[in-house]
């Protein structure tokens, strides 16, 4: 499969494949299949190293539920975490130090400005590096798991894509966000839904508006 930041035709067939109305019956047809890779989530994560390869894995699922393919969850989750288990501790551990040191960094500078403007200015330089690392998350456990590219390259088309498909990051990113935010404010009465779904909404979510940018600037064949 090529890469790089093209734009191929899309015929109105293609661009309809990922409209708001599939968004929502994608989740209809495919609810049991969420629920399937929300269990496979929750069981390879028990051990923890698997962690990030069980997150690459539920992307992967939710790239195929989007394209409407048969999926074999368990089948899958065994797969990508073989395959992509380096991959996605690399990704998890670099996206993750960005992280700490951008928020760290805008927490330090913002309670130590005391009016001073560039210090504030570097806090607001360190929150929006905070943003764009935590919006190119979904990017990159998305390419990691159905496209051919080295890690490289994932990262450097997930942090493009975060500008070039800004509104769709954004929205991937809120959504992800408001559904972590009500999983932990009321987890006791949600519960049932943190076993049954919540992961795999969050990450299907996620990752159809990333598959918006990547098969308009990365890929020249359907995933």
């Amino acid at each position: 499969m090529k890469s790089g930041f093209i734009n191929p035709a899309r015929t109105q067939e293609e661009a309809s494949l990922l409209g708001w109305k599939n968004l929502f019956m994608t989740i209809w047809r495919e609810i049991f299949t969420l629920v399937k890779a929300n269990l496979c989530f929750l069981l390879f994560s028990i051990p923890v190293v698997t962690m990030p390869a069980a997150l690459c894995a539920l992307h992967g699922v939710c790239v195929d539920a989007v394209r409407g393919r048969e999926c074999k969850v368990m089948r899958s989750f065994l797969h990508t975490i073989k395959s992509q288990f380096l991959q996605s501790w690399a990704v998890f551990l670099l996206l993750g130090l960005l992280e700490f040191i951008s928020v760290y960094g805008a927490w330090f500078y913002f309670t130590h400005c005391n009016g001073n403007w560039l210090l504030i200015l570097m806090g607001l330089f360190m929150s929006g590096a905070a943003v764009i690392t935590y919006l190119m998350l979904s990017y990159c456990y998305t390419m990691l798991a159905r496209v051919d590219l080295a890690l490289g390259k994932v990262l450097k088309n997930s942090f493009l894509l975060t500008f070039l498909n800004l509104k769709f990051s954004i929205c991937s990113g809120v959504i992800t966000i408001a559904i972590t935010a009500f999983c932990i404010l009321f987890w006791l009465r949600v519960f049932p839904l943190l076993l049954l779904c919540a992961f795999s909404l969050a990450a299907y979510f996620a990752t159809y508006f990333s598959l918006f940018g990547l098969q308009k600037y990365v890929l020249t064949e359907e995933l």
